[in-house]
């Protein structure tokens, strides 16, 4: 085996590997409730975005689906296209959660508290 057919295997596999952990991801819904915070949101679509880039590649290697179609590359640009857009919602979010949870740290504002004399 040469160095290039070894590369190219490798390049597929962890293509294949990518795929589906890609969408593996759902099975957190079983223990992680994804859907109920902004968060969780944002994780399953960068998943979704990375799973959709790598399918041509995995219809081709799993398959054997010729993926010389344009409707492949409309749909990998697409999800590639979509990457740097949930990135940047996810600086937006990580953002958010920061300034609550330096908003949480804060002392509340409250009245001067009195110190009692014991009388010595």
């Amino acid at each position: 085996m040469s160095q290039m057919q070894f590369l190219g295997d490798w390049i597929q596999d962890v293509v294949l590997a990518g795929f589906v952990s890609a969408f593996l991801f759902f099975a957190t819904s079983l223990f992680y409730p994804w859907w109920k915070s902004e968060f969780g949101w944002n994780v399953m679509a960068l998943d979704v975005a990375i799973g959709l880039a790598l399918t041509p590649a995995f219809l081709h290697r799993v398959f054997n689906v010729p993926v010389t179609s344009i409707w492949f590359l409309y749909v990998e640009a697409a999800a590639l296209s979509a990457v740097p857009v949930i990135v940047a919602w996810r600086i937006w979010v990580f953002y958010k959660i920061q300034r609550a949870g330096a908003s949480e740290r804060r002392p509340p504002k409250s009245a001067p508290v009195e110190v009692e004399e014991t009388g010595k």
